[in-house]
């Protein structure tokens, strides 16, 4: 309610520097402020509309806490290797399989926990992997394609 009664008071003001009290300038700055006022206003109905909207410059880092789903860093778990994921956007799935459940995503240099290997293989670019099972530093568990881990 009270943007709308801003708009009209700017509403007022337009009307009456178009009359000639506040000259050509201050109309058109009084004009700009208005499309400004709406266009916040309409910004404003979208957020309530969906409170969890993101602005674009922060959905990068929101994708990223929430493929880790936690920023809480738990102990590596006893005999596991410590490894860096080697590129960009690389899936964890819940079994060593390409079609399984993908429970995370990792980018690149972020650093995991190998516990195992699977015993079976998966084709991908016609090529053959294993599959890693993985510890993320968040304690959050899951399978990577033996490609995209470096071990240290």
């Amino acid at each position: 309610m009270r943007p709308k009664l801003t708009i009209f008071i700017l509403l007022s003001l337009l009307a009456l520097a178009g009359c000639g009290g506040l000259g050509a300038d201050k109309a058109k700055e009084l004009e700009l402020k208005e499309k400004e006022l709406a266009l916040k206003e309409k910004e404003l109905e979208l957020t309530n509309k969906n409170p969890k909207a993101d602005d674009s410059d922060k959905t990068e880092k929101s994708e990223k806490t929430e493929t880790t789903k936690s920023l809480k860093k738990v102990e590596p778990p006893t005999g596991a290797t410590v490894a860096s994921i080697n590129a960009s956007d690389v899936v964890v799935r819940a079994q060593p399989s390409l079609t399984a459940k993908k429970v995370a995503s990792l980018g690149k240099g972020q650093k995991v926990y190998v516990i195992g290997v699977s015993d079976n293989t998966v084709v991908w670019k016609q090529e053959t992997y294993t599959m890693k099972n993985v510890q993320l530093e968040n304690g959050q568990k899951g399978w990577v394609l033996e490609l995209f881990i470096d071990e240290t």
